[in-house]
């Protein structure tokens, strides 16, 4: 029995984005669970500009995931400023008011910023693309 499904030759395998700036739009922003249990904010991202690929795809429409730690408890003390920085740089790049320690994960949706993306592997050693730094856009 064959079935059909709409597109499914048209689909090119998938490739790294080229390492560089990209502007990113917020879909969707949650609280979730790391690995080991603790908090963290899941940043569901599309690319909204960026320069033509080597492959020659446009990466416009293209997914990202970021997560970024909340839970910072347990960790040593230079971990916890690493990422109450990386927290810090990722709430000014989106406009993201804080009050205090507080903020609103909400708050992150819809809004914009560049990102520095960069392919690594995972805890699974498969590639990703993956934000290495923000910053607001200019």
């Amino acid at each position: 029995m064959k079935v059909t499904v709409p597109g499914l030759g048209d689909v090119k395998p998938w490739a790294p984005l080229d390492n560089t700036l990209y502007g990113l739009y917020v879909d969707e922003s949650k609280v979730v669970k790391s690995r080991s249990g603790r908090q963290q904010i899941q940043l569901n991202m599309h690319i909204t500009d960026g320069p033509t690929q080597m492959n020659g795809e446009e990466p416009e429409g293209r997914r990202i995931v970021d997560f970024v730690m909340i839970d910072m408890a347990g960790s040593k003390p230079d971990a916890v400023q690493f990422l109450q920085r990386k927290l810090d740089e990722v709430l000014n790049a989106f406009g993201v008011e804080k009050d205090g320690d507080d903020f609103d994960p909400d708050d992150f949706v819809g809004k914009t910023a560049n990102g520095l993306i960069k392919t690594t592997l995972d805890q699974d050693g498969v590639e990703r693309d993956t934000v290495k730094k923000y910053k607001a856009e200019e």
